[in-house]
């Protein structure tokens, strides 16, 4: 009798930390998508998206090959998007230093904001062309049963 009860007990607090822990889930996901984890724009959603694929792998029925491909883009793509934030931000200070001087040269300073934006330019389509790919890496049913699952978190 203390057995049954105990295995009811069990299966009625599964029941209720499931739904919690798929609503934190979606909660998450919600939060992230306006940036609030540190970043966004295109960079955010294929972070995003990539976590959010990696996190439903069972439900995705994903191979091991995807998922080491998975991990192998976001890797990359991380990397990429490093030094890129690196030269940005070194671009931004040669950028203050000119400004500083007592007297601008303006051309100088327009070829650095040039050479910055071209590469927050780089940096946006890099992030593009990873999101592509790790929708490749999908089949078309995976493809499917993903915009379910995102829908469900999107309600």
């Amino acid at each position: 009798m203390k057995t049954r009860f105990a295995v009811c007990m069990l299966a009625i607090f599964l029941a209720a930390a499931v739904p919690a822990a798929y609503a934190h889930q979606c909660q998450m996901m919600k939060g992230s998508e306006h940036g609030q984890h540190g970043q966004s724009g295109f960079e955010g959603k294929f972070c995003h998206k990539a976590r959010f694929i990696l996190e439903n792998e069972e439900e995705l029925g994903l191979t091991e090959e995807q998922v080491k491909k998975i991990g192998d883009l976001q890797l990359q793509t991380k990397k990429s998007l490093i030094g890129k934030d690196a030269e940005i931000e070194a671009l931004a200070l040669d950028i203050n230093s000119k400004l500083n001087e007592d007297t601008i040269d303006t051309k100088a300073v327009s070829e650095l904001i040039n050479m910055k934006y071209e590469l927050k330019k780089e940096k946006a389509k890099l992030a593009v062309e990873s999101m592509a790919s790790l929708k490749n890496i999908l089949t078309d049913e995976q493809k499917k049963k993903l915009k379910g699952i995102w829908k469900k978190c999107r309600k």
